[in-house]
C-alpha cells in the first residue's frame, strides 16, 4: 500500500505522472490503471492534501499486447493463433491463414474458439481446451497427448486439407498466465510435418527394398535346400520301389520338408503384408521345444527347458508363434559368440489390474526366453521393436518388428529386460483358452474316418484330385468342381436329387473365375445351411483369419495334410470316428 502513487505523494511530496497500477478484483479479474498524483501545499509549505487522477487503460494495454504479439508471430513459419481468457481469437498469423484458408478478418474476435480450428474435424476437447481443463486426455484414440510443463503436444493426420491429400500436423498448446498464475488465454502452434513424413516414408521404402533383397537371398537358399531334400528322397523312393524296399522313411522326410517349406511361405506372407493369424486351439509344449531345437541346430549353444505338462491351451497360429520363438532363440544364440546356455520357460499365469501390463485381467501363458549374451544397452531398449533397427553387422532388423506384430495380432504382449554383459530376457504373454471342449483339442496327428458327400472346388487339377483321393481313402464320397459356377451347378443338382453334400471345400481364389467367397454367397440362396470350408495358399487374406464372418464353417490353409483335413471335416460335419 505504501507504494501507491497517492500515498507517496502525501507522505513524501512526490509528483507522480502516468504510473501503471494493476488492480485485482474480487471475481479474480484484473485491470490496469494509469495514475498521476500531485501534492497540495499550505502557506507553511506543508502537504495538506493531494490530487490524483485515475484512468482505466486495461483495454488499451490489452490492445498493445495483442499488437505486439501479432507482430512477433506474424512472420513465424509455424501456423499460430491466440485466444484470450474468454476464448476469443485475438491473433491469427499468415501461416495459419495459408493452412486453413481462413483469413484474419474472418476469425479475429470470434466468440467460439472452435471457429479457430475448423479443419480438425475432431470432437471437443481439442488440444487447446486442455489449457483450461488442465488434464491430459486423448483427442482421439490414435492421437495420444503428451504434456511437458504447461505445454500440451500431439500429432494428427488431417485428411481433408490440401485438396484431400491430407497433412501430418504437429500441434502444441500452451496457457498464457498473469503474474498470479491465472490463465489469461492460450497460444497454439501448428507445424506442417508432411514433407518430413514423406521423406521418412521414402527412406523406409528404400530400406525395405534393400531388406527384401537380403530376404530373397535367404529364402532362395532355404527353398533350394528344401527342394534338394525333396528331390533326393523322390529319387530314393523310385530306386527302392524297383527293389521292393520300404519307402516310408523317405516319404516321411518329403512330408516333413514340405511342411517346413509351407511354414517359410507363411512367414514370408506375414513379413510382406502382416498376415493375420489363422488360429487353432492347441497346447504349446511340443511347439516350443521343437522350434527351439530346430533353431539351434548346428549351434554351440544349449537350451534348458522348463515347460509344465499342465500348460493351458491357447488359440494361436502355430507357424507365426514358431516364427516369433525362432527369432528370439536365434537372437539369443547370436548374442553369445562362443555359445552358451539359454533358457526357455513357459508357465500358466493370471494377470491382475495391479500387474502394470497393458493386457486385460485374465489367464495367460507366459513364455520367457533368456540368454547369457552381451545384452542390450539401455538407450537401445526402446528401439528394438522398431523396423530396421539392428546393432548387428548382418541382418535387416525386421525379426523383432515382425515378432511384435505377430504377438499383437494374437492379442498378447511382448517385452524385454536386459543388462549389458549379463544377458537379455524376452517375455511373451498369450491369452489362455481355459474353457475348452473336447472338440477344441482333437488331436491333429490322428486321421479321422468319416462318411458323407464332399464337394471340392479348386482350379488346380493336382490339388483337387489329390485331396479327393485322400478323402475317398478315409470314407468320403467326393465330387469335383474347377470353379464357382461348376460348384453351384453340382451343389444344386445334389439338393434337387435328394442327395445333398455334407460339406464344400472351396479355393478362395480362382483366376478368371468365381472364387470361394462369391460362390458361398450364391450357395446360401439355395441352402442356408451349407457347410463350407475355405482353402487358400494366401494365409494373409482376411477371410482366412476371420472365415466365420464370411459364412464359412472352417478353414484349411494350403498345403494341408490329410490328418488336418479330416479333423476339419469332423468338426464341421460333427461326426467323430477316429481310425
Amino acid at each position: 500500500m505504501n507504494e501507491w502513487p497517492l500515498v507517496r505523494t502525501i507522505v513524501n511530496g512526490d509528483v507522480v505522472r502516468g504510473e501503471e497500477i494493476e488492480i485485482l478484483h474480487d471475481n479474480g479479474s484484473s485491470s490496469v490503471i494509469l495514475m498521476s498524483s500531485s501534492p497540495i501545499w499550505d502557506r507553511e509549505q506543508q502537504i495538506m492534501a493531494a490530487v490524483s487522477v485515475f484512468s482505466d487503460i486495461t483495454d488499451r494495454k490489452q490492445g498493445e499486447l495483442v499488437r505486439q504479439l501479432q507482430q512477433i508471430i506474424e512472420f513465424l513459419p509455424d501456423a499460430i493463433f491466440v485466444l484470450d481468457q474468454d476464448r476469443k481469437v485475438i491473433a491469427w498469423n499468415r501461416a495459419i491463414e495459408l493452412l486453413t484458408d481462413v483469413t484474419k478478418a474472418e476469425i479475429i474476435g470470434k466468440g467460439d474458439y472452435a471457429y479457430s480450428v475448423p479443419f480438425f474435424g475432431l470432437p471437443r476437447p481439442t488440444l487447446i481446451d486442455l489449457c483450461w481443463e488442465n488434464e491430459v486426455a486423448a483427442i482421439a484414440e490414435d492421437h495420444p497427448i503428451e504434456l511437458e510443463g504447461d505445454t500440451f503436444y500431439t500429432e494428427i493426420f488431417v485428411p481433408r486439407l490440401k485438396q484431400g491429400k491430407g497433412l501430418y500436423l504437429a500441434i502444441k498448446a500452451t496457457p498464457l498466465k498473469d503474474n498470479q498464475g491465472r490463465i489469461t488465454g492460450a497460444i497454439a502452434s501448428i507445424r506442417d510435418k508432411t514433407r518430413q513424413h514423406e521423406m521418412e516414408e521414402q527412406s523406409f521404402k528404400a530400406q525395405k527394398i534393400e531388406s527384401i533383397g537380403i530376404l530373397a537371398g535367404g529364402i532362395a537358399h532355404d527353398f533350394n535346400n528344401f527342394l534338394a531334400g525333396i528331390l533326393a528322397n523322390v529319387q530314393l523312393v523310385k530306386m527302392k520301389l524297383t527293389k521292393g524296399l520300404d519307402v516310408s522313411k523317405s516319404l516321411d522326410s518329403i512330408e516333413e520338408t514340405v511342411s517346413k517349406a509351407a511354414d517359410l511361405t507363411r512367414q514370408l506372407l506375414t513379413f510382406s503384408k502382416g498376415g493375420a493369424p489363422i488360429k487353432k486351439t492347441m497346447v504349446l509344449k511340443d511347439l516350443l521345444r521343437d522350434t527351439a531345437e530346430f533353431a539351434l541346430r548346428g549351434s554351440k549353444s544349449r537350451c534348458i527347458y522348463s515347460i509344465p505338462d499342465n500348460l493351458w491351451p491357447v488359440q494361436v497360429d502355430a507357424g507365426q508363434i514358431s516364427q516369433v520363438l525362432s527369432n528370439l532363440i536365434i537372437n539369443a544364440d547370436q548374442a553369445m559368440a562362443n555359445g552358451g546356455l539359454l533358457w526357455l520357460k513357459a508357465e500358466n499365469t493370471s494377470l491382475l489390474e495391479s500387474d502394470n501390463i497393458t493386457l486385460p485381467v485374465g489367464k495367460y501363458i507366459k513364455i520367457k526366453v533368456s540368454d547369457q549374451g552381451i545384452g542390450i544397452p539401455k538407450e537401445n531398449l526402446n528401439k528394438i521393436f522398431d523396423p530396421y533397427f539392428t546393432t548387428k553387422t548382418k541382418g535387416n532388423g525386421l525379426g523383432l518388428t515382425t515378432s511384435y506384430a505377430i504377438i499383437c495380432n494374437h492379442k498378447g504382449y511382448i517385452r524385454v529386460e536386459s543388462q549389458v554383459d549379463q544377458g537379455t530376457s524376452f517375455y511373451i504373454y498369450l491369452p489362455a483358452v481355459v474353457d475348452t471342449t473336447s472338440n477344441d483339442l482333437l488331436e491333429e496327428k490322428v486321421c479321422y474316418r468319416g462318411d458323407g458327400r464332399i464337394l471340392i472346388m479348386d482350379d488346380e487339377d493336382v490339388i483337387r484330385i489329390a485331396a479327393g483321393e485322400m478323402l475317398s481313402e478315409i470314407g468320403y464320397q467326393v465330387d469335383y468342381a474347377r470353379n464357382g459356377n461348376e460348384a453351384i451347378q453340382i451343389y444344386r443338382a445334389g439338393l434337387n436329387t435328394g442327395n445333398p453334400f455334407d460339406a464344400v471345400i472351396m479355393d478362395l481364389t480362382i483366376p478368371g473365375g468365381r472364387g470361394g467367397k462369391d460362390t458361398l454367397t450364391e450357395l446360401f440362396k439355395y441352402d442356408p445351411e451349407v457347410k463350407a470350408i475355405v482353402s487358400s495358399g494366401y494365409s494373409n487374406d482376411p477371410i482366412m483369419s476371420n472365415y466365420q464372418e464370411y459364412g464359412f464353417c472352417g478353414v484349411a490353409a494350403k498345403p494341408y495334410k490329410i490328418e488336418e483335413l479330416s479333423l476339419i471335416l469332423q468338426r464341421v460335419i460333427k461326426k467323430y470316428n477316429p481310425t
